[in-house]
C-alpha cells in the first residue's frame, strides 16, 4: 500500500507528497517496527511515544508520524499530524483494508453481559453454519483459534490487524464487546456496526469516568455508529433513556422481562446448571434450555436470540445453538468436585453483578450460600462498601480477600470492604491471600453449601 492512501483521512499539519512508498509495516511501538515502516509517535498515560523516534529509525522505520515538532535524519520522512493517536487508527484501518467492510459487524456494550452474550451469539451462528470471530475480556477466537488481547476492546492497530486476521480467516461475522474506555479513547472510532446491543448500566470504572452520566455518554457514544439497528434493555433504567434519546435517529428493538418489549419472555424456570423459559419475537414463539442460571442469563439469550432472527437464522436453530452452549469460562462456571458442597466461579466484580448472581442462587439453593469476593485496586474505591453490603445481605457467609490490588495495599481495600458488610453481616472473616480464602471455604465447607469465587 502506497503511503499516500494510507494517509488519505489523516488531518495532517505538514507533509508535502515529494515521495511516496510503499508501507510495509506500521506501529507504534519501536520493538515492532519493520524495516522499511511506519513508526507513530504517541503521547501515553506513562511514555511519550516521541522519545522512541531515535530507537524507531535504528530499527529501520523510514517514515515517522508525529504531533510534536521534530529533527530527523536526512532521509526519514516526516509527517506531523494533529493528533497522533487518531491517526493511528486511520491509518491502520487503511493498512488493514478497512476489514469491518467485510463482516457483518455486531457490537455489545453495557456493564455486566458482554461476554456472555458474545459467546452467545457466536454458538448460535455456528450452528447456523456461519463462520464467527469474537472479540472481548477472554481475547479473540478467530474461528477456533485464540488470541491473547491485552484489553477488552483492544487499541486500533491490533484491533484492525485482528479483524483483518478474521477476514482472512473466512469469518463472515465479527462479534465484538465494544467497552466505554474505548469509546471515550476513540479506540472504534473507524468501525461501522450493523448491530449495536445494549446489556445494562451500573456502577463500574467512576475511576475513570469520574460519574455516572460521563459513563452512560461513553456508552452512547456508539450507537450513531450503528448501520441496521440496536437492541435495549427496557428493564435498565440507562436502557429507557437510550431509547428515548435515540429511537427518532436510529432503529431500536427493546427486550425486557418485567417491562414489555419487542422482545419478552415467560414461563421462566431456574436450575443450578441452567434454566429454560418461553422467549417470544416478532418471528415466532420458542421454549428455550440454556445451560447458565440467572435472570442475567434470560436477558443476554433473550437478546442474542432476538438478533440472530433478525438475521434470518431459524428459531430451531437459535434454540440448538443455545442449548449447546455450554457456559463461557468464569460466568456461572459450575466446578464438578465430586463432593457434597458445590463450587460456583463467577467474574462478578461489581455490586449489580455480586448482587445478580448471588439473588440467583438463593432462588434454588439448598444448603448455605458462601462468597469469596474483593475489589480491584487502583479502581472506583465507592463501589467497595457496597459490595460489601450486597454480600451481606444475599450470602449467609462472606470471606473478603484481595482480588488483584494493582498499586494499593490489600488490606486497606478489605477494609473498605467491610465498612458496607459489617452492618448487615457479621457472618464473615477476612483473609488476605487468595489462595488461602479459597482453602478455608474448602476445608470450612458443609453438606449443600455453594461457595461462589467471584472476582
Amino acid at each position: 500500500m502506497k503511503l499516500s492512501k494510507m494517509m488519505s483521512k489523516v488531518k495532517r499539519t505538514g507533509w508535502e507528497i515529494t515521495e511516496d512508498p510503499d508501507v510495509l509495516g506500521i506501529t507504534d511501538d519501536s520493538r515492532e517496527v519493520v524495516k522499511g515502516g511506519v513508526f507513530v509517535a504517541a503521547p501515553g498515560h506513562t511514555v511519550d511515544g516521541h522519545d522512541y523516534i531515535g530507537n524507531a529509525i535504528e530499527a529501520g522505520a523510514k517514515v515517522i508520524v508525529h504531533e510534536k515538532p521534530v529533527d530527523l535524519p536526512e532521509g526519514i520522512v516526516s509527517i506531523e499530524v494533529e493528533d497522533s493517536f487518531v491517526a493511528l487508527g486511520q491509518m491502520s484501518y487503511e493498512f488493514f483494508e478497512k476489514p469491518d467492510e467485510n463482516m457483518v459487524m455486531i457490537g455489545i456494550t453495557g456493564t455486566n453481559g458482554k461476554t456472555s452474550s458474545t459467546y452467545f451469539i457466536g454458538s448460535i451462528l455456528q450452528a447456523h453454519g456461519k463462520k464467527v470471530g469474537i472479540i472481548g475480556t477472554n481475547g479473540a477466537m478467530i474461528l477456533d483459534r485464540h488470541k491473547e488481547l491485552p484489553n477488552t476492546t483492544p487499541f486500533p492497530l491490533l484491533l484492525h490487524e485482528t479483524l483483518a486476521e478474521m477476514v482472512n480467516a473466512g469469518c463472515e461475522y465479527c462479534v465484538m464487546e465494544v467497552s466505554s474506555h474505548a469509546m471515550t479513547l476513540g479506540r472504534v472510532a473507524n468501525i461501522h456496526f450493523d448491530y449495536v446491543l445494549f446489556t445494562n448500566l451500573t456502577q463500574d470504572h467512576l475511576d475513570f469516568h469520574g460519574d455516572m452520566e460521563s459513563y452512560f455518554q461513553a456508552k452512547k457514544s456508539l450507537f450513531p455508529l450503528v448501520k441496521k439497528l440496536a437492541y435495549i434493555n427496557t428493564d435498565d433504567e440507562y436502557g429507557i433513556r437510550l431509547i428515548d434519546e435515540l429511537q427518532d435517529s436510529i432503529d431500536v428493538k427493546t427486550y425486557g422481562i418485567d417491562k414489555k418489549g419487542d422482545i419478552t419472555a415467560s414461563n421462566i424456570q431456574y436450575r443450578l446448571n441452567g434454566a429454560s423459559y418461553d422467549l417470544h419475537l416478532p418471528q415466532g414463539n420458542m421454549h428455550l434450555n440454556i445451560n447458565t442460571p440467572g435472570k442475567f442469563s434470560i436477558y443476554n439469550t433473550m437478546m442474542s436470540a432476538a438478533l440472530c432472527a433478525e438475521m434470518g437464522v431459524p428459531l430451531d436453530v437459535i434454540a440448538k445453538g443455545l442449548k449447546e452452549m455450554k457456559g463461557v469460562k468464569g460466568r456461572f462456571q459450575v466446578v464438578y468436585t465430586n463432593t457434597d458442597y458445590h463450587v460456583i466461579i463467577d467474574f462478578a466484580h461489581t455490586s449489580d453483578s455480586l448482587e445478580k448472581i448471588l439473588q440467583t442462587i438463593r432462588e434454588f439453593k439448598t444448603g448455605r450460600l458462601v462468597v469469596i469476593f474483593g475489589a480491584g485496586g487502583d479502581r472506583d474505591r465507592t463501589k467497595r462498601p457496597i459490595m460489601g453490603r450486597v454480600a451481606g445481605e444475599y450470602a449467609d457467609f462472606c470471606i473478603v480477600t484481595s482480588d488483584n490490588p494493582r498499586s494499593e495495599v490489600p488490606e486497606r481495600i478489605i477494609e473498605d470492604i467491610v465498612a458496607g458488610l459489617e452492618p448487615v453481616n457479621q457472618n464473615f472473616v477476612t483473609i488476605t491471600d487468595r489462595k488461602e480464602a479459597i482453602h478455608y471455604a474448602i476445608d470450612n465447607a458443609q453438606p449443600e453449601d455453594i461457595i461462589v469465587l467471584a472476582g
